[in-house]
């Protein structure tokens, strides 16, 4: 099992991600956030967002359907907003002081806007004007991207081959690309500016937040995302 450090990660990551969350607006990187709250059961701590519905990431349609995200936005289930509209969902779990599941989401906006055009006109309203005008321009709008999604689970530590305890979807609910380690929140946020926004720069704490070097195997031949 994992190692076990007291230190308060699940505060500490708390406070990170609202302190950031702050910067982010501020610098108007995002467009709006929901404040992240920390809920307590027995000897687990869940870091996520108000709105969270635990099992609702994916649902039984196709990878990235357009009735998930308009659901997700239909609910404010999201950390934060880009403003391309994307979604941003965090979920951690600590047992105690042990980092033992998080689930990291960006799920892109199917269609071309900007919020920061709009007016103040809410996201789903202006979504909502889009669709109604795909019949004639749905080339102009619609846009053909992947949700990323960062998934640690402690648990499955003992089948790396299959299901890597830290690994990455896209494109496929059944793609898990192994991750060598599992991501804080300053990480996960700093890889979607760095690959998805390359245009926007973005300077936030680069603290890991918990061991870095949380053992994940990598003794197989498959292709996998890692850092130093």
């Amino acid at each position: 099992m994992f190692p076990n450090h007291k230190f308060q990660f699940h505060i500490r990551l708390k406070n990170q991600i609202f302190n950031s969350l702050r910067t982010l607006q501020d610098q108007r990187l995002i467009y709006i956030y929901n404040t992240p709250i920390c809920v307590k059961k027995e000897i687990f701590f869940k870091i996520t967002y108000p709105n969270h519905q635990s099992g609702t990431n994916f649902s039984n349609h196709a990878y990235g359907a357009i009735d998930d995200y308009l659901s997700f936005l239909l609910r404010e289930e999201y950390l934060c907003l880009f403003s391309d509209a994307s979604i941003l969902q965090i979920y951690y779990e600590f047992k105690g002081d042990e980092l033992w599941k998080h689930r990291l989401t960006w799920w892109p906006c199917p269609f071309f806007i900007k919020l920061d055009e709009a007016n103040d006109t809410p996201p789903l309203d202006l979504i909502d004007s889009l669709i109604g005008s795909l019949a004639v321009s749905w080339k102009e709008h619609l846009v053909m991207r992947s949700p990323v999604r960062f998934d640690f689970d402690a648990q499955l530590h003992h089948n790396p081959a299959n299901h890597p305890a830290s690994h990455l979807h896209f494109n496929n609910k059944s793609c898990r690309m192994l991750v060598s380690h599992p991501l804080c929140f300053n990480r996960f946020i700093g890889f979607i500016f760095n690959f998805f926004y390359p245009e926007i720069k973005c300077e936030l704490s680069d603290e890991i937040l918990w061991n870095k070097n949380i053992p994940v195997d990598l003794c197989y031949e498959k292709a996998f995302l890692g850092w130093k």
